[in-house]
């Protein structure tokens, strides 16, 4: 003896799992680059930096030698001499 709701409930969750699965692989389809191209960025955002810490160091040595060519009597200039 089946309960006559019985079917209307499984239909309603058949389309209620019907309804969830087509929104997921909606959700999917707008959001699969999203975190690819976020990832990418983050990589680009890193490699900057690096460059930026490599030029600020090269920058730091070449004025620290230009201040010792600079002062006449530091070492750097009496070996040039």
């Amino acid at each position: 003896m089946k309960n006559p709701d019985y079917n209307q409930y499984t239909k309603n969750n058949f389309l209620l799992y019907l309804i969830l699965l087509v929104s997921f692989f909606i959700l999917l389809f707008f959001t699969k680059n999203f975190y690819s191209d976020l990832q990418v960025k983050l990589d680009t955002q890193s490699l900057k930096e690096q460059q930026l810490q490599k030029k600020e160091s090269t920058l730091t040595s070449l004025n620290e030698l230009q201040a010792k060519l600079k002062d006449p009597k530091s070492e750097a200039v009496e070996e040039i001499k």
